[in-house]
């Protein structure tokens, strides 16, 4: 769905930013680039599915560590030095994951996300602050324009790694009593730029981001819609109160639903123990159906 106002895409970034992860902006057109971004930057390429296409085949994953002027990286400081360690290795656990997971649904996915392994996929950047607002269009617009004008073109990336989709991760250096959810932005045909991220605050007033929260904000890069909250504004599949208060009740474990243990209400660092369900596996075109879904009349899926 196309967004056509600049008051509507702002009202309902400002309500997912402070109830959700997950961002439909829209198309929206910046007054500049960020000093801090390019000075050039190329012609985005126009993906109907943006650049996380299908989570099948192969999928290359860019990693951002991005400083700002709040919250910035030591490359050289040994404790920044583990976290990115942590974030490497929350990133694998994660994508290990669907790779598992699809596999129960005889699909193939295979996620390059070893920065260690394959140096293109890394990069170290500085933003603004704006990016740090999840209901910041500029912030997002910023983002955009960097990967633009300083990362590989997409179909340079995918004929490196045989790709069919490419996923960016931006991981920002935030402390403990930092009051903002992960986001991640998902573009859809028509807009100006099909960059999709996942921006990843690797600290926080609810701790350190987990690697459920990691396979949860990749899987909206497919079409995953959250199911812990009703659609609003037309940009989340269509659920509704009663759909969650059923997924509540029917699927606890869901990892659409919950990023920790749903019995302790503790997180895992070590592994992954939610479920990826028959609505999910519709949304991100593992399946054709849902029972699910059709039941509570949700959208349908775009894969």
């Amino acid at each position: 769905m196309k967004i056509r106002y600049t008051v509507v895409i702002f009202i309902i970034c400002l309500t997912f930013a402070l109830t959700g992860c997950y961002i439909r902006p829209g198309l929206y057109d910046s007054t500049g680039i960020s000093e801090t971004s390019a000075t050039e930057v190329t012609t985005p390429p126009q993906l109907p599915h943006g650049s996380a296409d299908s989570c099948e085949g192969i999928v290359a994953v860019v990693s951002i560590y991005v400083s700002t002027p709040s919250y910035s990286w030591d490359f050289t400081d040994p404790a920044d030095k583990q976290t990115i360690s942590q974030t490497l290795g929350f990133l694998k656990l994660a994508t290990s994951w669907i790779e598992t997971e699809a596999s129960s649904w005889n699909k193939f996915v295979d996620f390059k996300c070893d920065w260690t392994v394959n140096p293109g996929l890394y990069y170290e950047a500085k933003m603004s602050d704006d990016i740090l607002v999840n209901s910041d269009m500029q912030g997002i617009q910023e983002v955009w324009k960097y990967i633009a004008g300083n990362i590989a073109p997409i179909d340079e990336i995918k004929s490196e790694f045989g790709a069919n989709s490419v996923v960016y991760m931006l991981f920002v250096n935030t402390p403990s009593n930092f009051n903002r959810n992960s986001s991640t932005i998902v573009c859809e045909e028509g807009f100006a730029y099909p960059y999709e991220f996942c921006r990843i605050y690797c600290n926080g007033i609810d701790g350190e981001e987990n690697p459920a929260s990691y396979a949860h904000e990749i899987l909206h890069t497919f079409g995953a819609p959250d199911l812990y909250k009703a659609d609003d504004f037309g940009n989340n599949c269509g659920t509704t109160e009663e759909l969650v208060e059923y997924v509540q009740e029917n699927l606890p474990n869901e990892i659409m639903y919950v990023t920790y243990d749903y019995q302790t209400g503790l997180p895992y660092y070590d592994h992954i123990s939610n479920e990826l369900t028959e609505i999910t596996a519709y949304y991100i075109g593992w399946t054709d159906k849902s029972e699910v879904a059709e039941e509570f009349g949700m959208d349908l899926s775009k894969h």
